[in-house]
């Protein structure tokens, strides 16, 4: 089904009829050309999100090779909005997991494109915005994740400060004027400890290769 244009159409169209937190105004191309997916959205309980334009370009011959062969995928215009106050409450408290293991992958997979225009998340009154986001990237068992050169343009950050984090900051300066002295003895000793000499060894399941962030 997932070989012709009118499957695939049917099956993203099953998905938006079957889930009601999901909605696509509008389904073109398919995946060997390019899907494009316009006017997505995504409502649940504390999250929304919108995503203006979604497409979605693949070579579905890797599949026979034991490869995920991802030429593009490209979002413009996504929102998603969280307000916390109104998210499901969080189950039982998890037990300590085991440490992370090295992981052997069935399938290697390799994205020659991952774009996102104009990014905006805003969570409770915290907003960040991103204009560009462009890289490329790959795994497989024999170098693990490899990040290409990355280019990430006009990055914003805005927290919003509402009237308890203003008087929690009022707070903190009063008693940062009655506090005493700094003991620049004791502080030089702390810094000449070795920065990372007390954190746990860490495993991860990949190697990871960055190549270059701008």
């Amino acid at each position: 089904m997932l070989a012709t244009e009118n499957g695939q159409h049917k099956l993203i169209q099953w998905a938006d009829d079957f889930t009601d937190a999901l909605s696509i105004k509008r389904i073109e191309g398919n995946l060997s050309e390019g899907l494009v997916l316009t006017n997505v959205r995504f409502q649940t309980q504390g999250i929304g999100v919108q995503v203006n334009q979604a497409r979605l370009q693949m070579q579905l011959s890797c599949l026979w090779k034991l490869k995920v062969c991802v030429d593009d995928i490209s979002l413009q215009q996504p929102g998603i909005q969280i307000d916390t106050a109104l998210l499901p409450p969080s189950g039982q408290k998890l037990k300590e997991s085991a440490p992370m293991k090295r992981i052997s992958l069935p399938i290697s997979v390799q994205v020659n494109q991952l774009a996102v225009k104009d990014l905006s998340l805003l969570i409770d009154k915290n907003q960040m915005h991103l204009a560009t986001f462009h890289t490329a990237a790959g795994l497989n068992n024999e170098t693990g994740i490899t990040l290409s050169p990355t280019q990430i343009d006009d990055f914003r950050f805005v927290q919003q400060l509402t009237e308890n984090t203003s008087q929690k900051a009022e707070a903190k300066s009063a008693d940062t004027a009655a506090s005493p002295p700094i003991n620049w003895e004791k502080l030089e000793q702390d810094l000449s400890r070795p920065l990372l000499a007390d954190l746990p060894k860490i495993d991860l399941p990949f190697d990871m290769h960055v190549q270059g962030i701008s």
